[in-house]
This record gives structure tokens, sequence and C-alpha cells, in this order.
């Protein structure tokens, strides 16, 4: 069973939509068009909870809210504007963009593909395929790469700091 849960400040100035096809979940959460320059105390914003057999594919948009993925074992999408984005004790294929906003990758096993705009990119204790950049911050891997796996770390403002655990000998 698949549980949807929000709250809203300001909801009539959101679009809001969840759809459910199968194992895919997508829910998006965006602040109407037209709507500009308005005081953090105006801003709408919706507060999502999804609880999901960790098997079910997640594909999450929000603006200006942060994306926290605990237990998936599937794989999943996760953009953000203006949020940050959390992956925990999850084991696939995940990718995503945040914009102005951290992205933080814990006890991963699996393939990632993470864009941060003007926020640092890390995972730590993870294991697998990593593709992670940042154009204003620092990316920091402390985990295992897996061999034959793709792997690419890119900033154009900030520092690439790896922990790389194994054997494994790596081009440069």
């Amino acid at each position: 069973m698949i549980v949807v849960q929000t709250s809203f400040q300001k909801a009539d100035l959101l679009t809001y939509e969840v759809t459910h096809d199968g194992d895919t979940v997508t829910v998006s959460a965006k602040q109407l068009p037209g709507l500009r320059n308005l005081s953090k105390v105006n801003r709408p914003a919706a507060n999502i909870t999804i609880t999901a057999p960790g098997d079910t594919f997640v594909d999450i948009a929000t603006g200006r809210g942060d994306i926290a993925i605990e237990g998936m074992r599937a794989s999943g999408k996760l953009v953000t504007s203006g949020g940050s984005i959390s992956l925990d004790d999850a084991k696939g294929a995940f990718e995503g963009d945040s914009a102005d906003g951290d992205i933080n990758i814990f006890n991963m096993a699996g393939r990632v593909s993470f864009e941060a705009m003007n926020g640092t990119v890390s995972a730590k204790q993870s294991k697998g395929a990593f593709e992670l950049a940042t154009s204003d911050g620092h990316i920091y891997l402390q985990g295992e790469l897996t061999p034959g796996g793709r792997n690419g770390f890119l900033t154009s403002n900030g520092n690439v700091v790896a922990e790389i655990a194994g054997s494994q000998v790596f081009e440069f």
C-alpha cells in the first residue's frame, strides 16, 4: 500500500498532483505561474510524506522544498529547486537535481547520478557507481566504487574529496 500525506501552506497558490501507475508514484507540488517575488511569509508550501513499499519507483519534483528518501530498494528521480535532497539506506538506481540545496547520500548501494547548483554533494558509507556534479560547491565521497562502473566527479567552484575503500585501480 502507498500512502501520501500532505499538509499545505497557502494551498490556493499551488498546483498539486499525485499519480499512481503500478509500482510508480509521481508527486508534484508547484507554485502557480505568475507568482513571483513573494515574501517568505506569503510563499506557498507543501510538506509531503510518502510511505511506500521499498521496491516502489519514485519520481518526486518540488519547488522550494526538501526531498528525503529512506529505505527504498528500487530506483527513482528526485528534483527540487530551492531545497535539499537526502537519500538514506537505499539500494537501486537514483538520479536527480537540486538548485540551491545540498545533496546528501548515506548508506547507498547502487548507481547514483546527482547534480547540485549552488550546493554540496556528499555520498558517505556508500557503494556503487557515482556521477556527482555541482556548479558551486564541494563533492565528498566516502565509500567503494563498483568495479567497471561509470564514475565521475565535477565541480566548477569547489573541491572533490574522495575516500575510496577497497583495492581498485583508478585513472584520473
